[in-house]
């Protein structure tokens, strides 16, 4: 994968002008702001339904605001569903645990 910014390349857009001269090479910009998001959007709509679909849900992190980022991505990624827990696998450091009380009622965890 290359960046964005081959498309702006004085060799890259040589090359492609002399295999096609009528062709023109979107700018970085384009993909920056519409082809990406676009992607993603795409994408996201699939993994939140084969999520949805899924029985089981793990998730692994570390760092950090651990409790911000579980809820962010519970909710970004549509995670939480009536009567499923979700399996967080952790470091089992102090604040790992501190961030799954203050995510989760004390009846949803175990250590």
């Amino acid at each position: 994968m290359r960046p964005f910014s081959v498309a702006e390349n004085l060799g890259f857009r040589r090359l492609i002008h002399t295999l096609e001269p009528k062709y023109a090479i979107p700018s970085r910009a384009h993909f920056t702001h519409t082809v990406v998001p676009s992607l993603y959007k795409e994408c996201k709509v699939n993994i939140v339904q084969a999520l949805k679909e899924a029985e089981t849900i793990a998730i692994t992190t570390d760092g950090a605001n651990i409790a911000e980022v579980l809820q962010e991505a519970v909710t970004e990624w549509d995670l939480k569903k009536r009567n499923h827990c979700i399996a967080i696998v952790t470091d089992n450091a102090g604040q790992c645990w501190r961030a799954l009380r203050w995510t989760q009622d004390s009846r949803s965890y175990r250590r």
